[in-house]
């Protein structure tokens, strides 16, 4: 079972990341951890992860280990693949109790199948930390867990601490909220530096690390020319122009995201496909930036119903399009929109491949018998050459015995 294939694309660099994060000093540490605690050499004290996991895999250890600290468990020494993750269990609720957070205790699986013994490593620190703050007798493994330091305050230093004003509050020193409106960010450095726009939550960070990476991957698949082809249909449908936004090289489809981010070009597009579908809201009336925005979010939430109610089953969420996290899948879903138009009876511009309808057949019972007398070609004909007279093991002779001599 630990031998199963790791996988292909994201798993696979998953994985590789998960093998990134091995440290060998670590190890080295846990295996003399283990040592002193078993008192004995019951591990390989040379770091080797292959060696680490194949020692820790039956559980055996583990066992011996939570039995050590104070635990009350049965060991089970058979071989077999659920006794032996019955033991892992085992330590893994031993943790539990102890106090090892559960975000910090890996999985039977990580340690059984070999999926993460990174993660193994790191639950063997907390659990040492753990033990030496219930005030177990066991060796130093990683950094001492904190331990509570409380402070005692008089009332006069309780009350003079009332009267500080932390900065987060502001201040009469320098720049201050006068002025400012409900909704609207603080303008420390100025308006003009700090204005509002529709854009601020699009402009939020994209992450780091996998997020960042699955983020790209995402990007590379963007289709210009279907974006094109769906800027198109919205404007002939609409019969009017489409204010699109700059194009932005770091983020692919920026601009078509911009002109429909609003949601208003979507409710506009619905009522043309469906009159009176949907009841878009007027947002350049609202002046409050809070307020809009949820108003915009509102015009795209209102277009996504009316996208499944037409029965467009390929739908995008409001962040993909109003934080442009993946507006490809904005594009495939108007694309289908198109599609599905048509098969509506919509008799206006078109837009992708016609869905195809049911074609139901119907046959009599004669034509029924008729069928199963027929011999397709796959089982061979009657007509030309056929397999009369060969035997078994030899080739089919299609021209004749006489000419493969």
């Amino acid at each position: 079972m630990a031998s199963r294939p790791k996988g292909f694309g994201l798993t696979a660099e998953l994985q590789r990341k998960k093998d990134a994060k091995y440290d060998p000093e670590l190890e080295e540490q846990i295996r003399e951890w283990i040592n002193k605690v078993l008192g004995g050499q019951v591990l390989n004290p040379s770091p080797d992860q292959k060696d680490f996991y194949e020692s820790l895999k039956s559980g055996e250890v583990l066992v011996d280990l939570a039995n050590a600290l104070g635990g009350k468990y049965k060991k089970n020494s058979s071989k077999m693949a659920f006794k032996m993750m019955e033991n892992i269990g085992f330590f893994l609720k031993f943790c539990d109790e102890i106090g090892v957070p559960k975000t910090d205790i890996f999985q039977t699986v990580d340690l059984y199948e070999n999926q993460n013994i990174p993660g193994v490593s790191g639950d063997f620190c907390w659990r040492a930390g753990c033990c030496s703050a219930l005030g177990k007798p066991v060796p130093q493994l990683g950094p001492k867990e904190a331990t509570e330091n409380k402070r005692e305050f008089s009332e006069e230093q309780l009350k003079e601490g009332q009267n500080v004003i932390g900065l987060q509050m502001g201040t009469n020193k320098l720049a201050s909220q006068a002025g400012d409106h409900f909704g609207r960010p603080r303008q420390v450095a100025g308006e003009t530096n700090y204005s509002y726009t529709r854009n601020m939550a699009e402009n939020k960070a994209r992450g780091y690390g996998l997020s960042a990476e699955v983020q790209r991957k995402i990007n590379a698949k963007y289709d210009k020319d279907v974006e094109e082809d769906v800027r198109r249909w919205i404007e002939d449908v609409l019969e009017e122009p489409v204010e699109w936004g700059a194009e932005d090289s770091d983020s692919p489809g920026s601009g078509f995201a911009d002109g429909l981010m609003d949601g208003e070009i979507l409710c506009k597009l619905a009522n043309k496909l469906q009159p009176g579908a949907v009841k878009m809201n007027d947002t350049k009336k609202v002046t409050n930036a809070a307020m809009r925005t949820n108003k915009e979010k509102e015009n795209i939430e209102k277009f996504l119903k009316f996208a499944e109610a037409y029965g467009v089953k390929d739908r995008f969420t409001t962040p993909y399009l109003y934080q442009k996290q993946n507006v490809m899948s904005v594009v495939n879903c108007l694309c289908q929109l198109g599609s599905t138009a048509q098969s509506k009876g919509f008799s206006g511009p078109c837009l992708g491949p016609k869905i195809a309808e049911e074609n139901k057949r119907n046959f009599t019972e004669e034509q029924l018998c008729e069928g199963k007398k027929h011999i397709g070609l796959q089982m061979g004909t009657n007509k030309l050459a056929s397999q009369a007279g060969e035997h078994f093991g030899r080739a089919r002779q299609v021209a004749g015995i006489d000419a493969y001599k």
